[in-house]
């Protein structure tokens, strides 16, 4: 364990310390197979193959690139080996048995980390002015590892135990040992995030029980690792990853130009991208000092963008529309295909969309409520927003909401149900820029004003009204 915190150690302070962003980091992860090179060694003797795994096991990396053409790694692998003997290790005898090793296999269950530094040839083997995009990548890996096992000896005609590894020499039942890695990677890039990677390592075990098989004749173990994966590399928005990057470019571009950048102002603006919070806004365009767009209006259409910058409308791309020509723009008129009178809020005298009193306007079209519920479907989010825009376009109007209930269910209940959906309703204008002061003397009726006393429409009397006041 503390070999183990050493090496996650010494890879977080080299992350640490080096001065650059994400795109210097990739993260991969992918399939391997196992073949050991030691007394035994993986699918050689034939009458043994029966007894014999895959070797399949699997790993996942995080590489940090100091540069586009040195770095480190730390990696952990889950595997399986397995193996039996071959011609030149017949005539010879392993410790713990007496059996030949010709008749006997080994198995294994390992677990692994490592530790690599990696030299990426790639990114200064590139020809001086090539400026086609790489789409392969070679790299080098030389590094330190350390693993438990459960390596475990067999008789190949009785499957009896022989030499068990993994039963003492460890409190968790494994035994460990540090190996020496070197490896060699191939990856073609995807995209730009993606890689597909190939990699051979090549390792030495520094003692002779991973294969369960310890003799005078090979004092120690090799084992290879055939592994094929996909890299996920983390990309900064402007610049690619690291290991993608050649060496004179980054000495040149990531070296001075990041430094020249600190002061670009992208969009001209008189804002520079460090402390613009729209760095794209179109040129010629009028800012604030932050660099957001200026919108006179406040419609949410910035100014370089609409027609009618002096003239509020959320609809029609920011300039107001009058489709009766009555002088009431549609984004307050209650009656926008009929023309009618300003004071009447856009509507003729004799129309049914609203009834009137000496000091009020009444909305002929509610919100209606399901069931028992006081929820405002999305089905009225427009008249919501209309009625928002008309107390905005009126200042001298207020608004009063009437809360209903059908017949059905106790006086109580209803009562409350009623007050419920007023309360809804004014949340719903507030969150639209309302501002409370404008909406008064709002109450439920709970089930005492049905629009229509028969059952068969039940659902017109769970509503609320809204009423402009003057």
């Amino acid at each position: 364990m503390k070999k183990i915190m050493l090496i996650i150690l010494t890879f977080l302070s080299a992350g640490a310390f080096a001065q650059n962003g994400l795109d210097s980091w990739s993260i991969g992860a992918g399939a391997s197979n196992s073949m050991m090179q030691g007394d035994l060694r993986s699918n050689f003797n034939v009458d043994a193959l029966d007894a014999i795994d895959v070797n399949l096991g699997y790993y996942a990396y995080v590489d940090k690139m100091i540069t586009p053409a040195f770095g480190f790694e730390l990696k952990g692998r889950y595997g399986r080996m397995s193996g039996g003997a071959f011609e030149l290790s017949n005539g010879y005898a392993v410790a713990g048995t007496t059996i030949p090793l010709g008749q006997t296999y080994f198995d294994a269950t390992v677990y692994g980390a490592e530790f690599n530094t990696i030299l990426n040839f790639s990114s200064f083997m590139r020809k001086p002015g090539a400026t086609k995009a790489r789409k392969w990548n070679f790299a080098t890996y030389v590094g330190l590892g350390w693993h438990t096992h459960d390596s475990t000896l067999y008789d190949l005609n009785t499957d009896a135990v022989l030499v068990d590894y993994g039963a003492s020499p460890s409190s968790d039942g494994h035994a460990s040992s540090m190996y020496y890695t070197a490896a060699a990677s191939l990856k073609y890039r995807l995209n730009a995030n993606f890689d597909i990677e190939f990699r051979q390592d090549f390792n030495i075990n520094d003692d002779d029980i991973l294969d369960a098989a310890r003799s005078t004749k090979q004092p120690f173990d090799m084992f290879m690792n055939t592994s094929l994966g996909v890299v996920y590399k983390l990309n900064n928005k402007n610049a690619d990853n690291y290991v993608w990057m050649d060496k004179d470019t980054y000495d040149v571009e990531d070296k001075e130009v990041k430094e020249v950048n600190l002061f670009v102002d992208t969009d001209g603006d008189g804002v520079i991208d460090q402390f613009d919070k729209e760095p794209n806004t179109p040129r010629g365009a009028m800012v604030y000092g932050n660099g957001v767009a200026v919108d006179t209006d406040k419609d949410g259409f910035p100014d370089f963008s609409d027609p009618c910058p002096l003239q509020y409308s959320k609809f029609n791309n920011g300039c107001p529309k009058d489709s009766d020509n009555d002088g009431v723009m549609d984004d307050v008129d209650l009656c926008p295909n009929v023309a009618g009178d300003k004071a009447r809020l856009g509507c003729p005298k004799e129309t049914d969309e609203f009834t009137t009193t000496d000091d009020s306007i009444i909305n002929i079209e509610p919100v209606y409520f399901e069931l028992n519920s006081y929820f405002v479907t999305k089905d009225y989010f427009d008249l919501l927003t209309k009625t928002a825009l008309t107390l905005f376009q009126n200042p001298t109007l207020q608004v009063r909401l009437e809360g209903h209930a059908d017949v059905r269910g106790d006086d109580e209940y209803n009562q409350t149900l009623s007050e419920n959906r007023v309360d809804a309703v004014q949340a719903a204008l507030i969150s639209r820029g309302v501002d409370a002061s404008r909406i008064v003397l709002s109450t439920g009726y709970g089930e005492n004003n049905p629009t229509f006393t028969s059952k068969k429409f039940h659902s017109y009397n769970r509503r609320v009204d809204i009423v402009f006041v003057k």
